[in-house]
């Protein structure tokens, strides 16, 4: 038995994609872990699976490596990308998804631009354990080293850091510690920011249940969102990370998108153990 796939990349953020109608039945938090296996089997950052919506024109959910259930701001745009090519959704489309409706637009061969929903800030819905409304510079300690953490959300927790370590020496170690800082009891994305103008970041992610990766589309929110808080930047920033760059623009009705990359890398079929 095989499993129809398709592989998608955005800025590097790569991604197996199945959609349930052309699927046996899989459960996705199983599958997950294998699928996703660097050198054994398809390799990824994490598993999207597409499926008919009856609120939209079509419904995404995203799962990491260990089978947790998510949001993927990148995952996202990749999904927008495949319903277009595969003819399940015009180029203006809605996604439904784990954190609400998403309202996304194929530009063109490599641009999609997609809604990110609103920022939050609340300490609370974060979630993360501290007796503070926000964590704004929230000072956080790890390896005896401190760093002064702003906490965001876009339906996944990042822990956004400005200025300090996005290239040191103890930057794998310090980041690995953050992720699970008991301050954040469902871990954390930790996304380590350097400005350049008012108009660019360089961001470096460390993501939650999967270390370094070559971009965060919600990281980038993220970042962006921070640095016009702290007035470093304006509220249309491009973030600059290493697998490439993404316009991020805070509209005044606080709703926030990502314009950037996403492209199909090759449809295939996985071997399913009977």
């Amino acid at each position: 038995m095989t499993l129809p796939f398709t592989k998608l990349q955005a800025l590097g953020n790569h991604f197996a994609l199945v959609y349930e109608p052309d699927a046996p039945a899989f459960d996705p938090a199983v599958l997950a872990p294998d699928l996703c296996r660097h050198h054994l089997a398809v390799g990824a950052d994490g598993l999207l699976v597409a499926s008919p919506s009856e609120l939209a024109d079509v419904r995404m959910r995203y799962f990491d490596p260990d089978g947790s259930e998510d949001m993927c701001g990148n995952g996202l745009r990749s999904v927008a990308r495949w319903a277009f090519e595969r003819g399940v959704a015009p180029a203006e489309m809605r996604i439904e998804t784990l954190s609400g409706i998403r309202e996304c637009a194929v530009l063109g061969p490599e641009d999609v631009r997609a809604e990110m929903g609103r920022p939050i800030f609340e300490t609370a819905q974060l979630p993360a354990l501290a007796s503070v409304e926000r964590l704004l510079d929230y000072p956080v300690q790890v390896n005896g080293r401190t760093y002064p953490v702003t906490g965001v959300s876009f339906g996944t927790t990042h822990a956004v850091i400005l200025g300090h370590g996005r290239e040191g020496p103890h930057w794998a170690e310090d980041s690995a510690a953050l992720e699970v800082h008991p301050l954040f009891p469902e871990k954390t994305t930790v996304d380590w920011v350097e400005v350049i103008a008012r108009d660019h970041l360089r961001m470096r992610p460390w993501e939650r249940r999967l270390g370094e990766t070559l971009a965060c589309g919600t990281g980038a929110c993220a970042s962006a969102v921070t640095t016009a808080l702290h007035g470093l930047t304006d509220r249309r920033v491009l973030v600059e990370m290493r697998g490439g760059q993404l316009l991020i623009e805070w509209a005044d009705d606080d709703r926030v998108t990502a314009t950037g990359g996403a492209r199909t890398v090759y449809h295939g079929a996985y071997p399913l153990a009977r």
